[in-house]
Protein backbone atom coordinates (compact mmCIF):
# COMPACT_ATOMS: atom_id res chain seq x y z
CA UNK A 1 0.00 0.00 0.00
CA UNK A 2 1.43 3.35 -1.05
CA UNK A 3 1.35 6.19 1.83
CA UNK A 4 -0.27 9.36 0.35
CA UNK A 5 1.08 12.74 1.61
CA UNK A 6 -2.42 14.32 2.52
CA UNK A 7 -3.36 10.86 4.47
CA UNK A 8 0.35 11.52 6.40
CA UNK A 9 -0.64 15.16 7.19
CA UNK A 10 -3.68 14.58 7.83
CA UNK A 11 -2.78 11.85 10.37
CA UNK A 12 -0.55 14.50 12.10
CA UNK A 13 -2.82 17.15 12.25
CA UNK A 14 -5.42 14.61 14.01
CA UNK A 15 -2.92 13.42 16.34
CA UNK A 16 -1.49 17.02 17.09
CA UNK A 17 -4.95 18.14 17.93
CA UNK A 18 -6.29 15.37 19.98
CA UNK A 19 -2.93 16.05 22.49
CA UNK A 20 -3.43 20.30 22.50
CA UNK A 21 -7.51 19.36 23.20
CA UNK A 22 -6.23 17.19 26.37
CA UNK A 23 -3.37 19.52 27.67
CA UNK A 24 -6.25 22.27 27.04
CA UNK A 25 -9.00 20.19 29.10
CA UNK A 26 -6.67 19.22 31.88
CA UNK A 27 -4.90 22.55 31.49
CA UNK A 28 -1.24 22.16 34.38
CA UNK A 29 -0.88 18.44 33.67
CA UNK A 30 0.98 19.14 30.14
CA UNK A 31 3.92 16.22 31.76
CA UNK A 32 0.89 13.76 32.13
CA UNK A 33 -0.70 14.27 29.01
CA UNK A 34 2.82 14.01 27.38
CA UNK A 35 3.59 10.87 28.82
CA UNK A 36 0.32 9.41 28.36
CA UNK A 37 0.27 9.99 24.57
CA UNK A 38 3.89 8.48 23.71
CA UNK A 39 2.04 5.30 25.50
CA UNK A 40 -0.54 5.41 23.41
CA UNK A 41 -0.52 2.26 20.84
CA UNK A 42 -2.14 3.74 18.12
CA UNK A 43 -0.34 6.45 15.92
CA UNK A 44 -2.99 9.26 16.03
CA UNK A 45 -3.57 9.66 20.05
CA UNK A 46 -6.61 7.75 19.27
CA UNK A 47 -6.68 6.34 23.15
CA UNK A 48 -5.53 9.75 24.46
CA UNK A 49 -8.79 11.13 25.81
CA UNK A 50 -9.73 7.52 27.09
CA UNK A 51 -6.47 7.48 28.90
CA UNK A 52 -6.70 10.92 30.14
CA UNK A 53 -10.77 10.30 31.93
CA UNK A 54 -8.87 7.87 33.77
CA UNK A 55 -5.53 9.69 35.22
CA UNK A 56 -8.01 12.16 35.90
CA UNK A 57 -11.43 11.34 36.45
CA UNK A 58 -11.27 7.79 37.31
CA UNK A 59 -8.48 8.47 40.16
CA UNK A 60 -6.17 5.88 38.29
CA UNK A 61 -2.81 7.90 38.99
CA UNK A 62 -0.73 5.08 37.49
CA UNK A 63 -0.18 6.10 34.18
CA UNK A 64 2.22 3.26 33.43
CA UNK A 65 -0.86 0.22 34.44
CA UNK A 66 -3.03 2.75 32.04
CA UNK A 67 -0.36 2.58 29.07
CA UNK A 68 0.05 -1.03 29.74
CA UNK A 69 -3.98 -1.94 29.82
CA UNK A 70 -4.49 0.26 26.44
CA UNK A 71 -1.61 -1.87 24.98
CA UNK A 72 -3.03 -5.21 25.70
CA UNK A 73 -6.32 -3.77 24.62
CA UNK A 74 -5.23 -2.46 21.14
CA UNK A 75 -3.71 -5.85 20.04
CA UNK A 76 -7.10 -7.79 21.36
CA UNK A 77 -9.67 -5.85 18.99
CA UNK A 78 -10.33 -9.31 16.63
CA UNK A 79 -10.37 -11.26 19.86
CA UNK A 80 -12.97 -9.16 21.27
CA UNK A 81 -14.49 -8.79 18.40
CA UNK A 82 -14.72 -12.40 18.09
CA UNK A 83 -15.98 -13.39 21.18
CA UNK A 84 -18.75 -10.54 21.69
CA UNK A 85 -17.27 -7.50 23.81
CA UNK A 86 -16.70 -4.19 22.47
CA UNK A 87 -13.47 -3.34 20.41
CA UNK A 88 -14.36 0.41 21.41
CA UNK A 89 -12.34 1.45 24.16
CA UNK A 90 -15.32 4.06 24.46
CA UNK A 91 -17.72 1.56 25.68
CA UNK A 92 -15.63 0.57 28.36
CA UNK A 93 -16.47 3.51 31.63
CA UNK A 94 -13.39 2.30 34.18
CA UNK A 95 -10.09 0.49 33.43
CA UNK A 96 -11.51 -1.75 36.34
CA UNK A 97 -13.62 -2.78 33.50
CA UNK A 98 -11.21 -3.76 30.58
CA UNK A 99 -9.27 -5.82 32.74
CA UNK A 100 -12.29 -7.59 34.15
CA UNK A 101 -13.09 -8.52 30.19
CA UNK A 102 -9.68 -9.50 29.38
CA UNK A 103 -10.15 -11.77 32.60
CA UNK A 104 -13.44 -13.02 30.69
CA UNK A 105 -11.96 -14.06 27.22
CA UNK A 106 -11.84 -17.91 26.91
CA UNK A 107 -9.99 -17.75 23.80
CA UNK A 108 -6.84 -15.39 22.66
CA UNK A 109 -6.22 -15.93 18.95
CA UNK A 110 -3.09 -15.29 17.14
CA UNK A 111 -2.61 -11.72 15.52
CA UNK A 112 -3.56 -11.21 11.71
CA UNK A 113 -1.45 -10.61 9.43
CA UNK A 114 -2.08 -7.18 9.07
CA UNK A 115 -1.39 -6.72 12.57
CA UNK A 116 1.91 -8.48 12.24
CA UNK A 117 3.20 -6.49 9.76
CA UNK A 118 6.24 -5.02 10.14
CA UNK A 119 6.88 -6.00 14.01
CA UNK A 120 6.64 -9.80 13.99
CA UNK A 121 6.26 -13.73 12.43
CA UNK A 122 3.71 -15.75 13.64
CA UNK A 123 5.87 -18.55 14.07
CA UNK A 124 3.16 -21.16 15.39
CA UNK A 125 -0.19 -20.99 15.39
CA UNK A 126 -1.70 -24.51 17.04
CA UNK A 127 -4.98 -24.98 19.43
CA UNK A 128 -3.36 -24.01 22.95
CA UNK A 129 -0.90 -21.28 21.65
CA UNK A 130 0.43 -19.20 19.18
CA UNK A 131 4.18 -17.81 19.06
CA UNK A 132 5.37 -14.80 17.73
CA UNK A 133 9.20 -13.81 16.92
CA UNK A 134 9.18 -10.03 17.49
CA UNK A 135 10.89 -8.47 14.47
CA UNK A 136 12.06 -5.51 16.33
CA UNK A 137 11.74 -2.99 19.36
CA UNK A 138 8.49 -2.03 18.58
CA UNK A 139 7.12 -5.44 17.54
CA UNK A 140 8.57 -6.42 21.20
CA UNK A 141 6.43 -4.29 22.89
CA UNK A 142 3.27 -4.63 21.00
CA UNK A 143 3.59 -8.40 21.44
CA UNK A 144 4.63 -8.19 24.70
CA UNK A 145 2.50 -6.36 26.19
CA UNK A 146 0.78 -7.72 29.54
CA UNK A 147 4.35 -9.13 30.55
CA UNK A 148 6.74 -7.35 32.39
CA UNK A 149 9.86 -7.92 30.40
CA UNK A 150 12.89 -5.65 30.34
CA UNK A 151 12.86 -6.37 26.32
CA UNK A 152 9.08 -4.74 25.74
CA UNK A 153 9.38 -1.81 27.97
CA UNK A 154 8.06 1.24 26.10
CA UNK A 155 9.84 3.76 27.39
CA UNK A 156 13.94 2.49 26.46
CA UNK A 157 14.96 0.49 23.63
CA UNK A 158 17.66 -0.01 25.58
CA UNK A 159 17.53 -3.67 26.46
CA UNK A 160 16.31 -4.87 23.22
CA UNK A 161 19.30 -3.59 21.60
CA UNK A 162 21.32 -5.41 24.39
CA UNK A 163 20.07 -8.70 24.53
CA UNK A 164 18.95 -8.92 20.71
CA UNK A 165 23.13 -8.81 19.92
CA UNK A 166 22.89 -12.68 21.24
CA UNK A 167 19.95 -13.71 21.64
CA UNK A 168 16.13 -14.71 19.85
CA UNK A 169 13.08 -14.31 21.13
CA UNK A 170 9.96 -15.77 21.03
CA UNK A 171 6.70 -15.09 22.68
CA UNK A 172 4.63 -17.70 23.33
CA UNK A 173 1.08 -16.95 24.53
CA UNK A 174 -1.59 -19.05 25.65
CA UNK A 175 -4.85 -19.29 24.01
CA UNK A 176 -7.26 -20.48 27.41
CA UNK A 177 -4.99 -19.47 30.09
CA UNK A 178 -6.48 -16.39 32.57
CA UNK A 179 -4.93 -13.31 32.36
CA UNK A 180 -4.36 -13.34 35.71
CA UNK A 181 -2.04 -16.58 34.97
CA UNK A 182 1.92 -15.57 35.39
CA UNK A 183 2.28 -17.96 32.67
CA UNK A 184 -0.57 -17.12 29.98
CA UNK A 185 2.74 -15.38 28.16
CA UNK A 186 6.09 -17.13 28.30
CA UNK A 187 9.22 -15.32 26.27
CA UNK A 188 11.69 -17.57 25.30
CA UNK A 189 15.24 -16.01 24.61
CA UNK A 190 16.96 -18.42 23.03
CA UNK A 191 21.30 -17.93 23.14
CA UNK A 192 22.56 -17.34 19.34
CA UNK A 193 25.90 -19.05 20.84
CA UNK A 194 25.24 -22.07 22.63
CA UNK A 195 21.70 -22.46 21.90
CA UNK A 196 20.25 -22.72 25.01
CA UNK A 197 16.86 -21.30 26.10
CA UNK A 198 16.31 -19.45 29.36
CA UNK A 199 12.28 -18.62 29.96
CA UNK A 200 10.46 -15.61 30.98
CA UNK A 201 6.84 -15.66 32.80
CA UNK A 202 4.52 -12.93 32.75
CA UNK A 203 6.25 -11.13 36.37
CA UNK A 204 9.86 -11.52 34.14
CA UNK A 205 10.61 -14.45 36.58
CA UNK A 206 13.67 -16.87 34.46
CA UNK A 207 13.76 -20.13 34.22
CA UNK A 208 15.27 -23.07 32.44
CA UNK A 209 12.38 -25.10 31.95
CA UNK A 210 9.03 -23.78 30.61
CA UNK A 211 6.44 -22.81 33.05
CA UNK A 212 3.57 -23.50 30.69
CA UNK A 213 3.53 -27.21 30.46
CA UNK A 214 1.88 -26.07 27.04
CA UNK A 215 5.26 -25.69 26.03
CA UNK A 216 6.35 -29.05 24.96
CA UNK A 217 9.09 -30.76 23.15
CA UNK A 218 7.20 -31.02 19.85
CA UNK A 219 6.81 -26.91 20.23
CA UNK A 220 10.31 -26.72 21.56
CA UNK A 221 11.27 -28.03 18.46
CA UNK A 222 9.69 -25.67 15.97
CA UNK A 223 11.07 -23.00 17.70
CA UNK A 224 14.57 -24.85 17.14
CA UNK A 225 13.75 -25.25 13.72
CA UNK A 226 13.07 -21.55 12.70
CA UNK A 227 15.81 -20.29 15.33
CA UNK A 228 18.23 -22.33 13.00
CA UNK A 229 17.29 -21.00 9.79
CA UNK A 230 17.08 -17.19 11.84
CA UNK A 231 20.61 -17.75 12.70
CA UNK A 232 21.87 -18.86 9.03
CA UNK A 233 20.01 -15.60 7.58
CA UNK A 234 21.68 -13.66 10.44
CA UNK A 235 25.21 -15.84 9.84
CA UNK A 236 25.55 -14.96 6.25
CA UNK A 237 24.70 -11.15 6.77
CA UNK A 238 27.67 -11.20 9.09
CA UNK A 239 29.74 -12.71 6.78
CA UNK A 240 28.81 -10.11 4.13
CA UNK A 241 29.56 -7.46 6.00
CA UNK A 242 32.63 -8.63 7.36
CA UNK A 243 34.19 -9.10 3.43
CA UNK A 244 33.10 -5.89 2.68
CA UNK A 245 34.99 -4.47 5.53
CA UNK A 246 32.54 -2.90 7.72
CA UNK A 247 34.71 -1.65 10.84
CA UNK A 248 32.09 -3.13 13.39
CA UNK A 249 32.23 -6.34 12.49
CA UNK A 250 35.90 -6.58 12.09
CA UNK A 251 36.71 -8.45 15.42
CA UNK A 252 38.05 -11.75 16.88
CA UNK A 253 34.06 -12.63 18.08
CA UNK A 254 33.31 -12.49 14.63
CA UNK A 255 35.98 -14.21 12.77
CA UNK A 256 35.38 -17.27 15.50
CA UNK A 257 32.03 -16.95 15.25
CA UNK A 258 32.15 -17.71 11.41
CA UNK A 259 35.54 -19.10 10.25
CA UNK A 260 33.78 -22.57 9.92
CA UNK A 261 31.79 -20.81 7.25
CA UNK A 262 34.59 -18.85 5.82
CA UNK A 263 35.98 -19.75 2.77
CA UNK A 264 39.98 -19.08 3.00
CA UNK A 265 39.53 -16.47 0.12
CA UNK A 266 36.97 -14.84 2.59
CA UNK A 267 38.80 -14.91 5.57
CA UNK A 268 42.04 -13.39 3.69
CA UNK A 269 40.15 -10.29 2.39
CA UNK A 270 38.06 -9.85 6.20
CA UNK A 271 41.81 -9.77 7.87
CA UNK A 272 43.11 -8.21 5.36
CA UNK A 273 40.02 -4.91 5.90
CA UNK A 274 42.09 -5.08 9.66
CA UNK A 275 44.54 -7.42 10.18
CA UNK A 276 44.88 -5.92 13.82
CA UNK A 277 42.45 -8.79 14.31
CA UNK A 278 45.32 -11.12 14.47
CA UNK A 279 46.53 -10.24 17.43
CA UNK A 280 45.57 -12.91 20.00
CA UNK A 281 44.53 -12.34 23.31
CA UNK A 282 45.31 -14.58 26.41
CA UNK A 283 42.72 -16.98 25.86
CA UNK A 284 42.86 -17.51 22.70
CA UNK A 285 45.34 -17.84 18.95
CA UNK A 286 44.08 -16.30 16.23
CA UNK A 287 46.85 -15.81 14.26
CA UNK A 288 48.00 -19.37 14.82
CA UNK A 289 44.64 -20.46 13.11
CA UNK A 290 45.29 -17.93 10.13
CA UNK A 291 48.37 -19.47 9.70
CA UNK A 292 47.41 -23.14 9.91
CA UNK A 293 44.62 -22.22 7.06
CA UNK A 294 46.17 -19.48 4.51
CA UNK A 295 49.57 -21.11 4.96
CA UNK A 296 53.00 -19.11 6.27
CA UNK A 297 53.28 -17.41 2.63
CA UNK A 298 49.76 -15.79 2.56
CA UNK A 299 50.42 -14.84 6.01
CA UNK A 300 53.02 -12.85 5.29
CA UNK A 301 50.78 -10.84 2.24
CA UNK A 302 48.17 -9.83 5.03
CA UNK A 303 50.81 -8.85 7.26
CA UNK A 304 52.42 -6.44 4.24
CA UNK A 305 49.15 -4.96 3.29
CA UNK A 306 49.62 -2.55 6.41
CA UNK A 307 53.29 -1.92 7.74
CA UNK A 308 52.21 0.49 10.54
CA UNK A 309 49.44 -1.96 11.77
CA UNK A 310 52.20 -5.02 11.27
CA UNK A 311 54.80 -2.85 13.57
CA UNK A 312 52.02 -3.31 16.18
CA UNK A 313 51.53 -7.13 15.74
CA UNK A 314 54.94 -7.43 16.40
CA UNK A 315 54.91 -6.14 19.89
CA UNK A 316 53.01 -9.81 20.96
CA UNK A 317 56.14 -12.19 21.25
CA UNK A 318 53.98 -15.27 19.17
CA UNK A 319 53.91 -13.07 16.53
CA UNK A 320 57.28 -11.51 16.10
CA UNK A 321 58.40 -14.98 17.06
CA UNK A 322 56.75 -16.46 13.81
CA UNK A 323 57.83 -13.93 11.59
CA UNK A 324 61.38 -14.28 12.67
CA UNK A 325 61.48 -18.18 12.27
CA UNK A 326 58.85 -18.25 8.86
CA UNK A 327 61.27 -15.42 7.00
CA UNK A 328 64.45 -15.96 4.97
CA UNK A 329 67.22 -13.71 4.73
CA UNK A 330 65.83 -11.65 1.40
CA UNK A 331 62.63 -11.52 2.99
CA UNK A 332 63.74 -10.25 6.46
CA UNK A 333 65.44 -7.76 4.36
CA UNK A 334 62.37 -7.03 2.25
CA UNK A 335 60.26 -6.22 5.50
CA UNK A 336 63.19 -4.06 7.39
CA UNK A 337 63.25 -2.31 4.73
CA UNK A 338 59.40 -1.31 4.65
CA UNK A 339 58.83 -1.61 8.37
CA UNK A 340 62.04 0.97 8.99
CA UNK A 341 59.67 4.11 9.01
CA UNK A 342 57.12 2.31 11.41
CA UNK A 343 59.72 2.28 13.87
CA UNK A 344 59.26 5.40 16.36
CA UNK A 345 56.43 3.97 19.08
CA UNK A 346 57.75 0.46 19.00
CA UNK A 347 59.85 -1.22 21.60
CA UNK A 348 63.79 -1.56 21.65
CA UNK A 349 63.19 -5.29 21.68
CA UNK A 350 61.31 -5.08 18.43
CA UNK A 351 63.31 -2.15 17.07
CA UNK A 352 66.85 -4.17 17.65
CA UNK A 353 64.60 -7.65 15.68
CA UNK A 354 64.07 -5.40 12.85
CA UNK A 355 67.54 -3.91 12.52
CA UNK A 356 68.88 -7.19 12.65
CA UNK A 357 66.75 -8.63 9.90
CA UNK A 358 68.31 -5.64 7.60
CA UNK A 359 71.79 -6.22 8.57
CA UNK A 360 74.22 -6.23 5.12
CA UNK A 361 75.50 -9.63 3.97
CA UNK A 362 78.96 -8.39 5.45
CA UNK A 363 77.19 -7.89 8.68
CA UNK A 364 75.01 -11.13 8.40
CA UNK A 365 78.43 -13.12 8.20
CA UNK A 366 80.29 -11.38 10.79
CA UNK A 367 77.21 -11.83 13.31
CA UNK A 368 77.05 -15.52 12.25
CA UNK A 369 80.38 -16.74 12.58
CA UNK A 370 81.47 -14.25 15.82
CA UNK A 371 80.03 -14.71 19.88
CA UNK A 372 80.43 -12.30 22.07
CA UNK A 373 80.73 -12.63 25.95
CA UNK A 374 81.00 -10.29 29.37
CA UNK A 375 81.78 -10.75 32.75
CA UNK A 376 83.25 -9.28 35.82
CA UNK A 377 87.46 -10.05 35.76
CA UNK A 378 90.29 -9.21 38.30
CA UNK A 379 91.87 -5.81 37.26
CA UNK A 380 95.11 -7.52 36.84
CA UNK A 381 94.66 -10.68 35.04
CA UNK A 382 91.46 -10.16 33.45
CA UNK A 383 90.28 -13.28 34.57
CA UNK A 384 86.97 -14.16 35.32
CA UNK A 385 85.28 -14.28 38.56
CA UNK A 386 82.04 -15.85 38.44
CA UNK A 387 80.19 -16.56 35.45
CA UNK A 388 80.28 -15.63 32.04
CA UNK A 389 77.23 -14.39 30.02
CA UNK A 390 76.69 -14.65 26.78
CA UNK A 391 75.56 -11.44 24.46
CA UNK A 392 73.78 -10.25 21.56
CA UNK A 393 73.56 -7.02 20.41
CA UNK A 394 70.04 -7.65 18.64
CA UNK A 395 68.51 -8.92 22.02
CA UNK A 396 66.97 -6.59 24.94
CA UNK A 397 67.62 -9.24 27.59
CA UNK A 398 71.50 -8.62 27.09
CA UNK A 399 71.59 -5.09 28.04
CA UNK A 400 69.92 -5.80 31.52
CA UNK A 401 72.30 -8.79 31.97
CA UNK A 402 75.65 -5.82 31.64
CA UNK A 403 73.35 -3.44 34.10
CA UNK A 404 73.44 -5.86 36.47
CA UNK A 405 77.24 -6.77 35.98
CA UNK A 406 77.26 -3.27 36.18
CA UNK A 407 75.74 -2.72 39.60
CA UNK A 408 77.97 -5.79 41.17
CA UNK A 409 80.92 -3.50 39.77
CA UNK A 410 80.08 -1.42 42.64
CA UNK A 411 80.52 -4.15 45.51
CA UNK A 412 83.54 -5.15 44.35
CA UNK A 413 87.05 -4.57 43.13
CA UNK A 414 86.27 -5.78 39.71
CA UNK A 415 86.43 -4.64 36.15
CA UNK A 416 83.43 -5.47 33.34
CA UNK A 417 85.50 -6.95 30.36
CA UNK A 418 83.90 -8.05 27.00
CA UNK A 419 85.36 -10.90 24.58
CA UNK A 420 84.43 -10.89 20.55
CA UNK A 421 85.59 -14.34 19.66
CA UNK A 422 85.07 -17.20 16.90
CA UNK A 423 81.12 -18.45 17.56
CA UNK A 424 80.83 -20.49 20.47
CA UNK A 425 84.52 -20.64 22.04
CA UNK A 426 83.51 -19.56 25.25
CA UNK A 427 80.43 -21.15 25.28
CA UNK A 428 81.71 -24.34 27.08
CA UNK A 429 83.37 -22.15 30.28
CA UNK A 430 80.23 -20.00 31.32
CA UNK A 431 81.13 -21.27 35.20
CA UNK A 432 84.23 -18.67 34.34
CA UNK A 433 86.94 -21.95 34.70
CA UNK A 434 88.99 -20.77 31.42
CA UNK A 435 91.95 -22.38 30.57
CA UNK A 436 95.05 -20.17 30.55
CA UNK A 437 95.94 -21.38 26.95
CA UNK A 438 92.47 -19.96 25.79
CA UNK A 439 92.54 -16.88 28.04
CA UNK A 440 95.97 -15.83 25.77
CA UNK A 441 94.40 -16.52 22.79
CA UNK A 442 91.40 -14.26 23.21
CA UNK A 443 90.60 -10.60 23.03
CA UNK A 444 90.03 -9.23 25.94
CA UNK A 445 88.46 -5.40 26.39
CA UNK A 446 87.78 -3.81 29.08
CA UNK A 447 84.29 -2.09 29.60
CA UNK A 448 84.19 1.47 30.74
CA UNK A 449 82.09 2.79 33.09
CA UNK A 450 79.79 5.07 32.13
CA UNK A 451 80.19 8.61 32.27
CA UNK A 452 78.02 10.73 33.84
CA UNK A 453 77.09 14.88 33.45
Amino acid sequence: MKFKLTDILNNTILLEGRLEDMKAKYEGNDDVIDTLSQGDPSDNNKYLGWMAKQYFNQDYKDSDLIIQVVGKFNISGDRLKKQGFPSDINQYKTLSEVEDVFGKLSRRDAPSKKELKGYGELVYDGPKLYIIAPRNWEGSCKFGAGATWCVSMTDRDSYWKQYSEHSLFYFVTSKTLPSSDTSYKIAIQKNMNNGSNTYWDVPDNSSKTPQNSDITPEILAIVEEHSIEIKKYIHKKLIEDMVSGVPSTLTYVNIMKTKESLTDKQLFKIIMNDITVLNPNEDSDIFRYVVKRLNTENTIKLLKTSYSDFTKLLGNDKILTWVDENTERLEKLELASSLKGHLKTVSPNIRSKIQKWGMTDEAWVAYETTSQYVYLGDKETQRPIGEIYVVDKFDSSSYEVISQLRLKMKHKDVSLYGVNSKKDELSMYLDGNVPDEVMRNIKITRIPEPTTR
